[in-house]
């Protein structure tokens, strides 16, 4: 019995520190957990086609690229959901990224589309999603603090940041994802939280494979 946890956000909002937190918290508990990066999973393939793409976006945003990132990004995800995630090789699988991020940076697609596109297609669907938000002021300022910068493909001014904090909150509230606010709670506070809403989505879940089992 294997639970998948994902976790999504905008740029800079503490999602891989939480990420380090919950594992560790979760190892130190005695439970076989891992962590998986959607980027450093697709195909090359996907990554090849990728690049052209974020490049005419970066150039020339408009409305007919980003449906082609989209579905390259949804090809990508059917192969990592048949190829690590139909059999995970640990009990609770942490996944830095997954189809909700879609709602962070496609601009021009409707969130709806999104989502329903990715399951529709067979793309996994995960036992929980953490979103991670802040305020885009905090997270704009923490992004440049840091060595990397905002390091986005398709986001580099701040109108763009704050559009993309606004669509996510609200496609975490529509489609009833786990929302963390890092503003001023500390990473292990915050993993404290989560690392108990993914004991109990075990527990249910064992739950209720026992009672299957035993009809």
């Amino acid at each position: 019995m294997s639970i998948i946890v994902t976790f999504d956000g905008p740029k800079a909002v503490g999602k891989t520190t939480l990420i380090q937190r919950v594992c560790e918290r979760l190892d130190t508990a005695g439970f076989d957990t891992s962590i998986l990066v959607e980027k450093d999973l697709m195909p090359e393939e996907v990554k090849c086609s990728l690049i052209p793409l974020f490049e005419q976006m970066r150039i020339a945003p408009c409305i007919e690229i980003d449906p082609a990132i989209a579905d390259v990004h949804l090809d990508g995800r059917i192969w990592i959901s048949r190829e690590y995630l139909s059999m995970p090789a640990t009990k609770l699988v942490l996944l830095d990224r997954w189809y909700p991020s879609d709602t962070v940076f496609r601009r021009y697609l409707p969130r709806e589309v999104l989502v329903s596109s990715n399951i529709a297609k067979g793309v996994l669907v995960p036992d929980i999603v953490v979103a991670v938000i802040c305020t885009p002021e905090l997270s704009w300022k923490r992004a440049h603090q840091r060595m990397r910068s905002l390091d986005s493909k398709v986001i580099s001014d701040f109108d763009a940041h704050v559009r993309s904090t606004e669509n996510f909150k609200t496609a975490a509230l529509e489609f009833g994802w786990m929302l963390i606010e890092s503003d001023s709670r500390s990473p292990d506070d915050l993993a404290i939280e989560v690392c108990n809403e993914i004991l109990l989505r075990l527990i249910a879940k064992e739950g209720a494979a026992s009672a299957a089992m035993s009809d």
